[in-house]
């Protein structure tokens, strides 16, 4: 049986990949930390009149939906998975605590933030299949999408209090691309652009704080 986040790479892969070239679209990741378990959470929406005005096949993008849902259902209790379905916005979240001290060995710790000497790392949700990803003529519509989709990537102070850069790295940690970064209070936010991940040579896997 593959394992959750498999099933959420998968999805992506398949479903949200030749959709997301023709549509707006935008991904959220959360990270915050309380008495010792880091609390992750994932939105990924689809504007519906973009959808429409793409011809793109909505009907599949729910049959996965529900796919998805079910998989994680009978896969893992300790994920909280709904359904986004408004009339703008078609998509999901989910939502899971971990700790690294007790769940190391688990699936969820796969999407725990961690160190090593580049500094604090994040992993993003699609790194991996993005990077891996091309499409037939790099001057056609997509790049425009691409430029213009979002992936945000929230911290709480408590889990980084201070950070100097951002850069988004390569899997081997051998290549890395800085991107930006904000000061929001009780958080830090990090904008990562979609295209960066996409149509590399390298395949960026993950944000690193400093």
């Amino acid at each position: 049986m593959k394992s959750w986040k498999q099933i959420i790479r998968l999805f992506f892969i398949i479903t949200i990949l030749p959709i997301m070239f023709t549509s707006c679209f935008d991904i959220t990741q959360s990270v915050s930390l309380t008495d010792g378990r880091y609390n992750i959470s994932v939105k990924c929406g689809f504007d519906r009149n973009m959808l429409y005005l793409a011809d793109s096949d909505e009907e599949s993008l729910t049959e996965e939906l529900d796919r998805i849902e079910k998989d994680i259902q009978n896969e893992s209790h300790n994920i909280v998975f709904n359904r986004i379905d408004t009339g703008n916005e078609v998509g999901f979240f989910l939502r899971f605590d971990c700790s690294s001290d007790e769940d190391v060995t688990s699936d969820l710790a796969d999407f725990l933030p961690y160190r090593d000497r580049r500094g604090l790392k994040f992993p993003l949700i699609i790194g991996e299949e993005i990077g891996q990803t091309e499409v037939d003529d790099p001057l056609d519509i997509a790049v425009t999408v691409l430029s213009i989709a979002k992936y945000k990537l929230l911290i709480d102070k408590n889990v980084i209090s201070r950070i100097t850069s951002a850069a988004v790295i390569d899997k081997d940690s051998r290549h890395s691309v800085s991107v930006p970064f904000y000061d929001c209070g009780a958080y830090y936010m990090v904008d990562v652009p979609i295209n960066i991940l996409y149509g590399s040579k390298w395949t960026y896997t993950d944000v690193v704080l400093k």
